[in-house]
C-alpha cells in the first residue's frame, strides 16, 4: 500500500513491501502517484514469481502451449510488442501464415511476381511446404486477386479464421 502526502513544496510517497519501506519525493502529485503504482505493480509481479509480462508469456508458452499444440503469435509480428491485445494462442499453421513480405518482393503483393519471359504476372501460394501455381495474368491486380481468393479458400479448408 502506498501513502502519498504533501511534504513542503512537493509530494512524498511511502511504499511498504515485505516489511521494508521505500520513500521518494516528487515535485508533482501525478509523478508521485505514477511511481507508487509502478512500485506496487513490481511488488505484485515479484510475489507471483515473475517479473514482467514478457516473462509470464514465455512461461505460458513453455508450460501451457505444448499441451495445446499451439504457439503464442504476435499479431503485428513485432516480438517486442507484448500487449495482451497483440498476442493470441494459435496453431503452428496459422502462425506460419502470419509473415510479412520478403525484402526481395518487388511486386508489393505476397505471392505475386512478374515473369519476364512471358511478360505476365504469376500468382502462387504455399501450403504445407508445397508451392501451388495459381496462374498467369495480364495485370498485377488480377494476380493479386487470384492469390487472395486462394488464401481465403485455403483458410476455409483449414478451419482458420482469416
Amino acid at each position: 500500500m502506498a501513502y502519498i502526502r504533501k511534504h513542503g513544496d512537493g509530494w512524498r510517497v511511502e511504499v511498504q513491501r515485505n516489511g521494508q519501506r521505500t520513500s521518494k519525493k516528487f515535485p508533482t502529485k501525478r509523478e508521485a502517484q505514477q511511481w507508487a503504482l509502478e512500485q506496487e505493480a513490481q511488488a505484485k509481479a515479484i510475489s507471483h514469481g515473475w517479473h514482467t509480462f514478457a516473462q509470464a508469456a514465455d512461461r505460458y508458452e513453455e508450460e501451457v502451449t505444448p499441451t495445446k499444440k499451439g504457439v503464442i503469435d504476435h499479431i503485428n509480428r513485432s516480438r517486442r510488442d507484448n500487449r495482451i491485445s497483440n498476442l493470441r494462442d494459435v496453431s503452428s499453421y496459422l502462425n506460419s501464415k502470419n509473415t510479412g513480405q520478403f525484402s526481395s518482393n518487388s511486386s508489393g503483393m505476397k505471392g505475386v511476381s512478374f515473369h519476364r519471359a512471358q511478360g505476365m504476372w504469376h500468382a502462387h501460394i504455399i501450403d504445407q511446404g508445397v508451392r501451388h501455381f495459381l496462374g498467369a495474368y495480364k495485370t498485377k491486380d488480377e494476380a493479386g486477386a487470384a492469390r487472395e481468393g486462394a488464401e481465403r479458400v485455403l483458410f476455409y479448408l483449414r478451419g482458420v479464421a482469416n
